[in-house]
């Protein structure tokens, strides 16, 4: 079953992942406003499909 996980306060990295154990690692950020940046660099790539659930 997937999970995800929060890591400790952390604004200089992106969520990362686990795939084999079906894992996300979302650092808690200081601002939603940095979190959405992050995301959006990872949109460009294709990856942000799940991300933008995750947002509040």
């Amino acid at each position: 079953m997937p999970s995800i996980t929060i890591r400790p306060a952390d604004n200089d990295h992106l969520p990362t992942a686990k795939t084999c154990i079906l894992r996300l690692y979302i650092p808690l950020y200081s601002s939603k406003t940095i979190y959405i940046n992050y995301t959006n660099d990872l949109d460009f790539l294709g990856l942000c499909t799940v991300m933008y659930s995750f947002s509040c």
